[in-house]
């Protein structure tokens, strides 16, 4: 982990028990062809306090291997398909058991997600998928931006946004 400026807690839990955030985490090195490149991401974490007062961290940086992706009004388990680039933190329920927040896609766009109990679920993976006009020529990418699940109420309903087309 990363001892770095990007390491951030974002979001605190009604009774201060839980804080959310996300930290900079080196994920090895790769040699190009411009010299050593570092591949990193920005990993979901919490802060948990324990019974003397104290925060103990654990990262979330496997969670993605126990995910599921929200599909047509399912869930789907996507093995090994929803993982992150960025996590940015934007919210924490006040029972301290829903994360919302942004995962960056692949692709550059933002898909909404939450972390509910442990488990990853991805509201929606942007991707670059393209729309394509009758003679074959793509038109414009295809829910290019996604969005960002922004908040949690006090009966655990989460907010955001998505916008479904870049055009």
């Amino acid at each position: 982990v990363s001892t770095d400026f990007l390491n951030d807690a974002r979001a605190v839990s009604a009774d201060g028990s839980v804080i959310a955030g996300h930290f900079y985490v080196t994920r090895g090195y790769k040699d190009t062809p411009f010299g050593l490149l570092e591949r990193v991401v920005h990993a979901p974490a919490l802060w948990k306090r324990n019974a003397e007062g104290e925060y103990e961290l654990t990262m979330l940086d496997q969670i993605y291997k126990n995910s599921k992706l929200y599909d047509n009004g399912e869930l789907k388990t996507v093995e090994d398909s929803v993982n992150f680039t960025t996590f940015m933190v934007y919210d924490i329920s006040d029972d301290g058991s829903i994360i919302c927040g942004m995962n960056e896609a692949g692709c550059g766009g933002s898909n909404p997600v939450v972390i509910k109990n442990g488990q990853l679920i991805q509201i929606f993976d942007c991707g670059e998928e393209a729309a394509y006009d009758e003679d074959g020529n793509p038109t414009h990418t295809v829910n290019f931006n996604g969005g960002q699940c922004t908040s949690v109420d006090a009966d655990n309903n989460v907010y955001g946004y998505y916008q479904t087309e870049n055009l």
